[in-house]
């Protein structure tokens, strides 16, 4: 063994434990473990975990706030569907603001016409929106009219972009809605002064549902229960028992006579085109005043309902149907159009400067044609006559003045019937909901 170990040392290989000597010393691997916990020790204790999630979640909202930011500073392509015309501008510029023009330009538009007919059995209704009601004058050989007033007119300005500038101008037409109201028709029209007219049909429910009820048979009967229900209560309303359709449109008028018309125009006139003929009513009420003191009376027509009422109760019923049975004298027959429909003249009447009276009108068709009239009549004054077209030598029932262009409505009542005489409806404040239905 000695000459064992003599052998290495003389070959110069040390033994192992020698060998480890003269290499030197070495940090054993239990110890390399303990510092790199007490490294995990130290960064845990200063946060270091946290802090690695606080910053990469900053990192990532950071880069969302970055994208976003760029997305909303873009500024989006303006979309233009019309510049109106005459505008002009310079190379680039004006060439994309003419493609424009042009597009525009092709999109038709409603032209207002007057329009007239010289037939007494001429057929005509009228629009069927308040964006339709076109300027009308329907006059016959007899003084017929039927009219629905409309129009209106726009300007528009444009300016070119690109290197050039440039402007113009270019007129513009088309259906007249001004002030939130709809332009006038015989039926009243969306603001204003007036009574507050509603279009009530019985043939269909508030969910458009037929109610069974129809002219023809037992139509009459049906009707006479329905005009004896709006009236029979302190405040004029549709019966309870009779189920109906109640138009949104609400419209006011000035006055309440009509020439000869299909009856469907009334709908028509209340924006509802689909009710179909007959079995309906329009409720008119509101408050007025009483401009001049004296005894009165209403003359008038109703094929087939005009009932008026003050304070709710009837002071004249000319309807065909005589639905109240309120005292009435025969003064006459024929209205235009109607050579052999009864006008009747109401009881009299006191009134006093100052009063104040809540008035109903109470107007409708039962199917068919379609006329009512009411006019005034004062006591003592010059004898009743009558016109050429059948109509009384009388002012019409009347609360508020018209507007030349409303008495164009009327081209078979002479000028001085339209001169308000006795009554001036209460001015009131409207909501949006009566305005711009």
């Amino acid at each position: 063994m000695a000459t064992g170990s003599g052998s290495l040392a003389w070959a110069g290989i040390k033994p192992a434990a020698k060998a480890a000597q003269a290499i030197g010393p070495s940090t054993p691997p239990a110890q390399e473990g303990d510092d790199r916990a007490k490294g995990k020790k130290v960064w845990r204790k200063f946060g270091g975990g946290a802090l690695s999630i606080s910053l990469l979640v900053h990192a990532i909202f950071i880069v969302l706030a970055v994208f976003f930011f760029i997305r909303w500073v873009e500024p989006p392509q303006e979309k233009i569907d019309f510049i109106p015309g005459g505008g002009g501008g310079g190379n680039e510029g004006s060439q994309a603001t003419h493609k424009i023009q042009q597009r525009a330009r092709q999109t038709p538009t409603a032209m207002s016409k007057r329009i007239s007919s010289t037939s007494l059995t001429a057929d005509f209704t009228l629009p069927d929106s308040s964006e339709q009601l076109p300027e009308l004058s329907m006059a016959t050989d007899m003084g017929i009219a039927s009219a629905g007033k409309g129009g209106g007119a726009g300007g528009g300005s444009g300016t070119g972009i690109g290197t050039g500038t440039g402007s113009g101008t270019g007129p513009g037409s088309g259906p007249g809605v001004g002030r939130g109201f709809l332009d006038a028709n015989p039926f009243g029209a969306k603001g204003g002064v007036g009574l507050v007219g509603t279009f009530y049909d019985f043939k269909r429910d508030q969910k458009n549902k037929p109610t069974g009820v129809k002219f023809g048979g037992e139509g009459e009967a049906e009707y006479t229960s329905i005009v004896k229900g709006f009236i029979k209560r302190s405040r004029w309303a549709p019966p309870s028992k009779h189920k109906h359709f109640t138009a949104e449109t609400h419209l006011r008028a000035k006055a309440f006579t009509y020439h000869l018309m299909p009856d469907t125009d009334a709908a028509k006139a209340f924006q509802c085109p689909d009710s179909g003929p007959g079995m309906w009513v329009a409720h008119y009420t509101g408050r007025v005043r009483v401009t001049e003191t004296g005894t009165y009376r209403f003359v008038g027509w109703g094929d087939n309902c005009m009932v008026i009422g003050f304070d709710s109760k009837v002071v004249f019923d000319s309807s065909f149907w005589h639905f109240t049975g309120s005292p009435r004298e025969l003064v006459g027959n024929g209205v235009p159009g109607h050579p052999t429909l009864p006008i009747y003249s109401g009881g009299w009447i006191e009134l006093r400067k100052g009063q104040s009276i809540v008035v109903d009108v109470l107007i409708g068709d039962a199917g068919g044609v379609f006329t009512v009239g009411a006019l005034m009549e004062k006591q003592g004054g010059a004898p009743l006559t009558r016109g050429p077209n059948g109509i009384p030598n009388l002012p019409i029932f009347m609360v508020a003045d018209m507007a030349d262009e409303e008495k164009k409505l009327y081209p078979f009542l002479p000028a001085e019937s339209l001169v308000r005489t006795l009554f001036q409806a209460e001015e009131d404040k409207l909501g949006a909901t009566d305005v711009f239905r």
